[in-house]
């Protein structure tokens, strides 16, 4: 029957593991092991959002993901065999990684250098910038406003303002702000958890990993 696995097909199918473990700074992880998956995913949570950033830095979790992001590549984010990205919610900043299986260490060593950055370039920034701004344009004019309006709702509400610059609190960043920014608000710690789902194995991914 077509859509139908067979029980001799799934009995030959590889185990799938699945484990909980923290690093030694804390950092939680989470790991299913697909054995016969073509690809690794990996996720980085961060308890940064965009209903939580500070006062007159309305928006700054959406443009510091920007940055973690291009720390590791300052201008492509779909590298060969990879594929890269970042976003941030009303719950979490996410960064995350798509790779061939070959080049799981490489994405693991990318989630480190992106939880760890609190240098950025003036000329990224200013691009980045940019990028922000035509995401604002292009949603906006789809209609996809809720990011932003949660941005302003913060600054009202969480934070006292009476008006909310959620464009221009991003267009007046400087990147030594933006490096501050990281280093106050960018843990290595239990609040931080890390998603991942592939072929790597086990053991090899906890060792690689600490």
């Amino acid at each position: 029957m077509i859509g139908v696995t067979s029980i001799a097909d799934a009995q030959s199918r590889p185990a799938v593991e699945f484990d909980r473990f923290s690093l030694p700074n804390g950092v939680r992880v989470v790991y299913v092991h697909v054995p016969d998956a073509a690809r690794q995913t990996v996720f980085t949570f961060l308890p940064l959002t965009i209903a939580s950033d500070d006062k007159d830095r309305a928006q700054w979790s959406h443009l510091l993901v920007h940055m973690l992001i291009r720390s590791t590549d300052p201008v492509e984010l779909n590298p060969v065999g990879m594929m890269l990205n970042g976003e941030t919610t009303h719950s979490y900043l996410r960064m995350e990684s798509i790779v061939d299986a070959d080049k799981w260490i490489e994405s693991l060593a990318r989630h480190a250098k992106w939880l760890t950055a609190r240098q950025f370039d003036a000329h990224v920034l200013e691009s980045e910038k940019r990028n922000i701004a035509s995401e604002e344009e292009h949603t906006a004019a789809n209609g996809a406003t809720s990011k932003f309006a949660l941005a302003a709702w913060n600054q009202i509400v969480n934070c006292g303002a009476t008006h909310a610059r959620v464009h221009g609190d991003v267009a007046s960043a400087t990147v030594e702000q933006v490096q501050d920014y990281a280093r106050a608000h960018v843990p290595v710690n239990d609040s931080v958890v890390i998603a991942s789902i592939g072929p790597a194995d086990l053991d090899e991914f906890k060792r690689e990993l600490e």
